[in-house]
């Protein structure tokens, strides 16, 4: 996947099972001092219940650069409009 594709607020997919929520992109979510790459992303895991993703504790996020998420990304995860709207109310407030 291409690092220019990535949203705020889309779920990704590696194919195998695992699913992220990208909650906010910024230089702001650097993964250490002094780091070069600072097109960074903060993201959350969510877990398949039934046919709607619910949202793991907002608590449990974690922060990564966009090129390296872009590599672990497969594909968007595509729902329903009814589904999309469920997932959107449900989000995590971004810190």
């Amino acid at each position: 996947m291409k690092k220019a594709d990535i949203k705020i607020n889309k779920v990704y997919t590696d194919n195998k099972g695992t699913e992220k929520c990208v909650m906010d992109i910024g230089p702001q979510y650097t993964l250490l001092p002094g780091q070069e790459d600072t097109d960074c992303l903060r993201y959350f895991h969510t877990v398949k219940k039934g046919v709607v993703t619910k949202q793991c504790n907002s608590d449990h996020t974690f922060n990564t650069t966009r090129e390296s998420f872009a590599k672990w990304a497969k594909a968007e995860v595509i729902r329903t409009p009814e589904e999309e709207l469920e997932f959107l109310a449900n989000l995590p407030r971004r810190e």
